[in-house]
C-alpha cells in the first residue's frame, strides 16, 4: 500500500519558523511522528523543537533545524542547510544541498551527498558511497563502506575506515592508509594532516595551507629555523636544541615520509596478489 504524504507549507510554521502542528507530537517519545512521507515546500527555515521521526521519505525545500534526534526510514532530500542537534539515522539515500551539522552520531544506510560543508560531532557510518563537495569535519570515528570523494578538505578526529576508493582534493589516496593526523604540534598547537596520494606522494593540510610535503618542509624551515639551523639542515644534520615548533613539524614530516613508503609498498604487494 502506498504511504500517505504529509505536505507542509508556511502556514504550518510560526513567524520564527517553528513547527506548530502539535497533533503530530508524540509526548511518550518526545518527538514528532509522520507515518508516511513528509514534504516541506517553500519554507525558508523549518524548526522542530523536538525529535523527528519519518516513516517514509523526507523532502525539504529550505533550511531544516531539528532540536532533537532525526530518524528517516526512507530517502532524505534537503535543498537547503540542515542542523540536527541530536543523532541522525537515514535508512535510504541522503542528499543535502547546503551545509550539514549533526551534533550527535550519523548513520546513513544508503549513499550520501552533501554539497556544502559537513560537520558530524559524533561517529559517522555511511553504508553507500559518500560525496562531500566542500569540507568535511568528523569529530569521532568514520566508517564508509563505498567510495568516498571529498572535493575540499577533510578532518577526521577518530579512526577512519573507507572500504572503497578515497579521493580528497582530487587526489586518490592509498588503500592501506589514506592519511594520518598528528595533533597538537607547531605554533598552532593543532592538527596537521598528511595525505598519502597515488599521484603526488604526500600532501599536507596544516591550517589554511594544502601543499606537497616538500613545500611544507621548506615553509617550516623558512619560518621557524635560524640561518645557522638552515645551513646545518642543508648539510644533513639533525635539528636539535630548543626550537620546539621546528622540531615538532620536522619529525612529523619524517614520520609521514617513512609511513608513506611503507603503505605504498604494502599496496603494491596487495595489488600483485
Amino acid at each position: 500500500m502506498e504511504k500517505q504524504t504529509f505536505i507542509f507549507t508556511e502556514s504550518d510554521f510560526d513567524s520564527n519558523g517553528i513547527f506548530i502542528r502539535e497533533e503530530f507530537y508524540n509526548a511518550e517519545y518526545d518527538r514528532y511522528e509522520f507515518n508516511g512521507n513528509m514534504e516541506i515546500e517553500n519554507v525558508r527555515i523549518s524548526i522542530f523543537k523536538h525529535s523527528v521521526f519519518v516513516q517514509g521519505n523526507q523532502y525539504v525545500r529550505g533550511d531544516q533545524d531539528v532540536r532533537g534526534n532525526q530518524i528517516v526510514h526512507g530517502n532524505q532530500d534537503v535543498r537547503g542547510d540542515q542542523d540536527v542537534q541530536g543523532y541522525q539515522i537515514v535508512q535510504g539515500n541522503q542528499d543535502v544541498q547546503g551545509y550539514q551539522d549533526v551534533r550527535g552520531n550519523q548513520d546513513v544506510r544508503g549513499d550520501q551527498i552533501v554539497q556544502g560543508y559537513q560537520i558530524v560531532r559524533g561517529y559517522q557510518d555511511v553504508q553507500g558511497y559518500q560525496d562531500v563537495r566542500v569540507y568535511q569535519d568528523v569529530r569521532g570515528n568514520q566508517d564508509v563502506q563505498g567510495d568516498q570523494i571529498v572535493r575540499g578538505y577533510q578532518d577526521v578526529r577518530g579512526y577512519q575506515d573507507v572500504r572503497g576508493d578515497q579521493i580528497v582534493q582530487g587526489y586518490q589516496l592509498l588503500k592501506p592508509r589514506g592519511s594520518i593526523t598528528i595533533n597538537h604540534i607547531g605554533s598552532r598547537n593543532s592538527a596537521t594532516v598528511f595525505y598519502f596520494t597515488k599521484e603526488k606522494g604526500v600532501m599536507v593540510k596544516c591550517g589554511c595551507k594544502f601543499c606537497s610535503i616538500e613545500n611544507f618542509k621548506n615553509l617550516v624551515i623558512e619560518k621557524y629555523c635560524t640561518d645557522e639551523e638552515k645551513t646545518l639542515m642543508v648539510q644533513g644534520y639533525v635539528l636539535t636544541g630548543d626550537n620546539q615548533y621546528a622540531n615538532e613539524y620536522i619529525n612529523a614530516i619524517k614520520y609521514a615520509e617513512k609511513m608513506y613508503s611503507y603503505y605504498k609498498s604494502l599496496e603494491q604487494i596487495k595489488e600483485e596478489k
